[in-house]
């Protein structure tokens, strides 16, 4: 039961701040513990031709990595930090 109200009232207190009360701004940060192993996924192949351009076939060198975090494991702090200013909000 506290468990939930403490969310409740998290998320009332996200509603209420529309923006950095320090300056204005409307993007804020939380800093976050990662910890874990991952793969990452190469394609052979280098994008560049004979004369330094991007070559049709570069443009495909790329692999997907898009599952690179699912195995991670993520522990964010609770404070908020405004991305402009860098203070507490």
């Amino acid at each position: 039961m506290i468990q939930l109200r403490y969310k409740c009232m998290e998320k009332i207190k996200a509603e209420i701040i529309k923006e950095c009360p320090h300056c204005g701004h409307n993007i804020f940060y939380r800093k976050a513990f990662i910890s874990g192993k991952t793969n990452i996924y190469y394609r052979f192949g280098f994008p560049l031709d004979d004369s330094g351009e991007m070559s049709e076939r570069g443009k495909w060198t790329g692999a997907d990595n898009s599952s690179m975090y699912e195995f991670l494991d993520t522990k964010e702090n609770k404070t908020a930090y405004c991305e402009q200013c860098h203070k507490k909000i």
